[in-house]
Parts: structure tokens; sequence; C-alpha cells
């Protein structure tokens, strides 16, 4: 009773914010390195038969780039992994890394590990990792002999994510000055009447942006945008940009097809802009002149995974405590 409680007591407090862990649920395979042998396909690195495992071939030793691409029943983040490695000490995992993304071309690290125990056909966990997208990659690099894998089952844990409201801490900075009462602050006070209104800035500068600090990591992928559509100062192109750190920018996506003339809400989904902070960039508006920008909404995914949130141990019947803090057992692991 006594290990019982203090399993409740932890997850009571890992979990207190409403975040749970869950089973990742893949979709189905959409991808993976080269051919494979009849009845060795990736499938069966998830079939959950610990006999059966993916043997690729054709692929030249050392070629330490074997990956299996996952499309996910919905958008995740990715923390935790079991891996089972044949054993044979000749075909086994030693490392591997994940990327995740959400449209499958642009590709985000979620982590590495370079410490797979070989020779033993027995499930391994790994944990720390941050994996989010509606896709997922397990990339293979290295084996202990530099031939193929040969895995034999996989499984991942993480947080399931909700499209919500990107909440903004603060305004952080933005191109040039602004008339009096037209602060950049006027784009997102929920007000339809008021506008953002920079000066002094050249016709066909076409680089006014504002940079806002998010109240957490983000992952933006819709913008909603009003223009005050007067056809002379409404935003027809913009793109967004995401950073942790204000130094190094990532490319979120960008639209060229804002409509004009018109004082109504128009919606643009497909970004991915992750990051703490993210600036909106105005490319051009309809006669060069600066913008008259009414109002700005984003939604995405809240990073749950940089959130705070402890993770706690799972229970295993009998586990076996490695030298570096990982646990092992035959059917489940910490």
């Amino acid at each position: 009773m006594g290990a019982q409680y203090l399993l409740l007591l932890i997850v009571g407090l890992v979990f207190a914010d409403g975040a749970s862990l869950v089973d990742v649920t893949i979709d189905e395979i959409v991808d993976s390195c080269g051919p494979y042998y009849t009845g060795y396909g990736p499938e069966k690195a998830i079939d959950g038969d610990t006999d059966s495992f993916w043997d690729s071939k054709y692929i030249e030793q050392y070629y330490n780039n074997w990956y299996i691409t996952f499309k996910l029943s919905q958008r995740y983040t990715v923390t935790n992994v079991k891996l089972l490695n044949r054993g044979d000490s000749l075909h086994d995992v030693t490392k591997f890394k994940l990327e995740a993304s959400d449209d499958q071309i642009t590709w985000h690290s979620g982590g590495s590990v370079n410490d797979v125990m070989t020779g033993s056909h027995v499930w391994q966990g790994f944990t720390g990792f941050s994996a989010s997208g509606k896709y997922l990659r397990i990339n293979i690099t290295e084996t202990d002999s530099g031939i193929q894998p040969w895995l034999s089952e996989l499984s991942f844990t993480g947080y399931a994510e909700s499209l919500v409201d990107v909440t903004i801490a603060e305004i952080v900075d933005s191109c040039g000055p602004y008339y009096t009462g037209y602060g950049p602050e006027k784009a997102i006070d929920g007000d339809t009447d008021s506008f953002w209104y920079p000066k002094f800035i050249e016709q066909y500068y076409n680089n006014w942006y504002i940079t806002f600090k998010l109240s957490q990591r983000y992952t933006v992928t819709n913008v909603k945008l009003l223009n005050r559509g007067d056809s002379l100062h409404d935003v027809t192109k913009f793109k967004l940009e995401a950073s942790d750190d204000q130094i190094t920018w990532r490319s979120g996506g960008s639209v060229n097809d804002v409509m004009t003339g018109s004082h109504v809400w128009q919606g643009f989904t497909g970004f991915s802009a992750n990051g703490k902070y993210l600036r909106i960039n105005i490319t051009e508006t309809d006669s060069g002149h600066q913008p008259w920008l009414s109002e700005l909404s984003f939604t995405g995914y809240a990073d749950l995974s940089g959130s705070g949130i402890q993770h706690g141990d799972e229970i295993s019947e009998s586990p076996m405590k490695l030298a570096d803090g990982r646990y092992l057992s035959d059917d489940r692991y910490l």
C-alpha cells in the first residue's frame, strides 16, 4: 500500500496541470529507407510481436541513416521511447535520433541517444525527448557492426496536443517609430477599429515587422489577420519567423495572397513557427506604403515538454536499474 500511495502521489504532482502522458498512436508508416527483405518490412517494428523484426537490405555498411517515418493519429509531443533490439550483437541499434514534422518538409530535431545496449533482447527505455509534430521519424545512426539494423519493436509515449490560442506576453520590438496612438500593440488589443501605423519608413520598404514574446514556447500553425481595408495600406504578403533567443530565427511559412480592400477577418493555415518568440514580417502592401494593421491573432500547439512538467516513473514488476539510471525489464520500462 505504501508504494502504491507513493506512486499515486507522484502522478498527482506530475500531472497537476492536466497534461497526461499517453501512448502515441501511429496511423501508418509513410516512408522508410530503401527496400527490405520479404516479411521483414518496417511494420514489423510496431506489430507487437517481439520475435519479428525490420530488416532493410541493399544498403552499404556504415550507412548510418536507417529510418522509418510514421504518421501519427494526431499531433503529439513525443518524450519517451521504448526500443527492443534483436540482441545478436551484430545488427543491434547503438545510436538513434528522433525528428518531427507537421508537413514532412520541415523537420525538427527531437533528441538523440548514443548508448543503446546491445547483445540483449530486452526492452530499453529512453526519456528526455521533445519531438513535436504530426509526423515522427526515427533515424538509426549507428549499429554495433555498421550493417543494417534488426529492429524488433518500438513504442512511444508523450503528450497529445490540442490547438490552442497563442498567448502573447509582450511586444519586444517593431520596425521604426509609429504615430502616437497607433503603436504595434494596437494590432493585438482586440479593438477592430484601432490599427498599427508605423511612420518615417520609405515606400516599398517591405520589411514591416512586430516581434512578440509568447507566454511559453509554441508551434504556431494558424494566423488570423484583419486589414484596415482602405486598398492603400492593406497587407498583401507576410511571413512568420520564430526564435528561442531572438538571435537565431527560423522560417515558419509565408502567405502571398492576402485579400485587400476589405475590413473582414482572414484566416491562414499551414505555418510551422516553433519558438518562444514570434515575428510577423509584412513583406508587401497593396501600394507599397506602410501597413495599417487592425488586428492579429495566432493559434497553435503549446510545447508541453518545455512547460516544467516532471515525468514520473512507470512501475515495472521486476525492474533492473542500469548504472546510468535507466531501467530494463522483459515487458515494461521506467
